[in-house]
């Protein structure tokens, strides 16, 4: 499972990342970016059921302030889905942003207005959708006891963190009844976090890291063909997202337990950074993140992943290897 993707040129003086990480590291970005490359385990039918994957790592368009005009999704293979583009619009007075990083900014301090990312997916209508996204909640939010959308698809479609009686939950709303959580979700409010959902047709279930959040409900979903996608508002009127976003993976149908662990693991990639240190380079990620095994290759193009064979030392919380080679360009991964 393709976690972190380091393009080393040895002799050129420069790094080059690829998108599928997102570390801060000197040099430029290069295209790869693939679903179907980063989770091969992930059965033929999930694939088959994949929409589109808004990548806060590509596809991401913005002007000279920062403020996001359109973030086109791609396929599995990483190639862009120019029909399903979302555009910034709105009467709001909070732009959405992005700095580079690969996340998106979410900010809104008026309930009545709102400012989101529209547009539309293409697909057949349907009853069954898994839906995954990655980021955090900012909180206090502002109008959080009326409810802040990360998205709306359909108006069957949502995710939204609500505030009751001081309780902060998930509710899912399917076009006509709200249904609450039962799980208080204060503890990951302001973190980031990987929430996925199954919504199929008469019940769903929804997660965050993994954990059961405890919607109950017999909803009722029945989405239209090609329906109207905002990201970080229920509509224009308002009920808006305020956080942090950096992916957003929709499937129409719902998937097995197997692959919505296979996603949500790879939501939680860890950190891959890499330093140049003349003919080698230096990898460290992050001893929290648990057991991964560090691979090198040598192409991009078609990689044969070997592991590395270097023990990592452990250094103040984090995992290190220094990696030694007379190649001229190295591609590392790391994979559970």
């Amino acid at each position: 499972m393709l976690y972190k993707r380091l393009l080393f040129r040895l002799g050129l003086g420069n790094f080059t990342t690829s998108l599928v990480c997102t570390a801060s590291i000197l040099g430029t970005v290069a295209s790869g970016a693939a679903l179907f490359e980063d989770v091969p385990a992930l059965s033929s039918e999930a694939r088959s059921l994949l929409v589109a994957y808004y990548d806060g790592r590509v596809g991401i368009l913005t002007d000279g302030s920062h403020r996001v005009l359109s973030w086109t999704p791609v396929d599995g293979n990483g190639m862009p889905l120019a029909s399903m583009v979302v555009t910034q619009s709105g009467s709001g007075l909070d732009f959405i942003t992005s700095d580079g990083s690969g996340k998106l900014a979410f900010s809104s301090t008026d309930g009545s207005t709102s400012r989101q990312l529209q547009g539309r997916l293409v697909v057949t209508a349907g009853t069954a959708y898994t839906i995954l996204w990655k980021g955090s909640h900012s909180t206090p939010a502002p109008f959080q006891g009326q409810g802040n959308y990360v998205y709306n698809i359909g108006n069957e479609l949502n995710h939204q963190r609500q505030v009751a009686s001081g309780v902060p939950a998930v509710e899912l709303y399917d076009g006509s009844t709200t249904h609450r959580g039962t799980v208080n979700v204060n503890v990951i409010d302001n973190a980031t976090t990987v929430w996925s959902t199954i919504y199929n047709g008469r019940t769903h279930q929804a997660y965050a890291d993994g954990f059961n959040l405890g919607i109950p409900g017999t909803p009722n979903y029945n989405v239209p063909a090609n329906p109207v996608i905002f990201i970080g508002a229920f509509n224009p009127d308002g009920f808006n997202f305020n956080g942090r976003l950096s992916d957003l993976i929709i499937f129409k149908g719902a998937l097995g337990e197997t692959d919505r662990l296979l996603l949500e693991q790879h939501l939680t990639k860890p950190e891959l950074a890499i330093t140049r240190l003349e003919s080698a380079a230096r990898l460290v990620w992050p001893a929290s993140a648990g057991q991964f095994v560090l691979e090198a290759a040598t192409s991009v193009e078609a990689p044969d992943w070997k592991p590395v064979p270097i023990t990592p030392i452990l250094t103040r919380g984090k995992w290190a290897v220094t990696n030694s080679t007379s190649e001229a360009r190295m591609i590392f991964r790391l994979v559970p």
